[in-house]
């Protein structure tokens, strides 16, 4: 055994082998020292974690699978795929959402879906809301005014401005600014004064512009069928608001009395009383005078001849909350109305 070893070792020396396995053991050990002077290292971070997770509830829990650079080195590679796997989920999403804009548009060439895409990242970029959220503005707005590309961003640059400044829902402000347009031709030249509007109606009355963009549409439709604009429609919601429980029974309120003023039979009842709705051409008076011509009429009225009158007039709950506001305190109806026009 001892020769069989002996000539073992000559071949070895001979080729050089025993000396290259003497250096990679060098070298071997010397990587081990570095690595235990590493995982010394770690050891004492972990003990430290440790003391910290003994005094920290659930921390302890945080660090359970820690044990060394290996493990560190795998959760930063799991974060890497993470990232990955979320922004993947993301792109997908606008995808899904982006097909709809692409069906409302198969009249268009490949190059304007692709230039519209685009158009909306950028959107989406520079106002700072999501991209599937801006895909579905661009889709609602043009579904409802007809608005695309350019004009469409430019409404909806504004809108996504206002919704930061204010903490209105961008969803429910683009869905109250598209049934708007068809009403009172918005565009993105006075868009502006609509959301202007609508910062003084939070002003002078009692909601918050999350709730008015979720309930403005409501009424919108029958001030417009009332011959009103969006100013005359949210004054009469700012005012509507003082006698209502909430920001959505003020909405109706409102919907209901300008569809008392548009009513002929409520017409009707008011011009006997002197009260008339339309000037010498036919046309609807603005809210403000029809207001205070009632308030001429009701001042002074005595109960009985009120309870006459209301009979007559008639008409829907929000209408008979008008009239009762103005005849119990037409100053503040009327101040309401001077106050969103100052």
């Amino acid at each position: 055994m001892s020769t069989k070893k002996s000539v073992w070792e000559i071949v070895m020396k001979a080729n050089g082998v025993e000396e290259k396995i003497s250096k990679l053991t060098g070298l071997s050990d010397k990587m081990a020292q570095k690595f235990t002077g590493a995982q010394d290292k770690v050891n004492k971070t972990m003990n430290g974690l440790k003391n910290l997770a003994n005094e920290i509830p659930f921390v302890g829990k945080a660090f359970e699978f820690i044990k060394n650079p290996i493990t560190i080195a795998a959760a930063a590679l799991l974060g890497f795929f993470t990232l990955t796997v979320q922004s993947t989920k993301a792109a997908s999403e606008f995808s899904n959402q982006f097909l709809e804009l692409r069906q409302l548009n198969l009249d268009k060439t490949k190059e304007e879906i692709d230039s519209l895409n685009t158009l909306v990242l950028d959107t989406a970029y520079n106002v700072g809301i999501a991209p599937v959220q801006m895909s579905k503005g661009f889709y609602d707005l043009q579904s409802a005014t007809g608005m695309y590309g350019k004009e469409a961003e430019g409404i909806l640059t504004k809108i996504g401005g206002f919704s930061h400044a204010t903490k209105a829902n961008f969803d429910d402000l683009v869905n109250s600014v598209g049934k708007a347009s068809g009403m009172f031709g918005l565009n993105s030249g006075n868009i502006d004064n609509y959301l202007g509007s609508m910062s003084k109606t939070v002003q002078m009355g009692i909601t918050t512009y999350d709730e008015l963009a979720q309930v403005q549409a409501d009424y919108l439709g029958a001030a417009a069928t009332a011959g009103q604009s969006f100013d005359e429609g949210n004054k009469m919601f700012a005012a509507m608001t003082k006698v209502s429980k909430s920001a959505q029974e003020g909405a109706t309120l409102t919907k209901t009395a300008f569809q008392g003023i548009a009513d002929p039979r409520v017409q009707e009842g008011l011009k006997k009383w002197g009260v008339d709705v339309f000037d010498a051409q036919g046309k609807m008076l603005g809210l403000d005078n029809i207001t205070e011509d009632l308030a001429t009429k009701l001042s002074g009225m005595s109960d009985r001849d009120f309870s006459n009158f209301m009979g007559d007039v008639g008409g829907p709950e929000g209408m008979q909350k008008y009239l009762s506001a103005i005849k119990n305190n037409a100053e503040d109806v009327l101040n309401t109305f001077d106050q969103f026009d100052n």
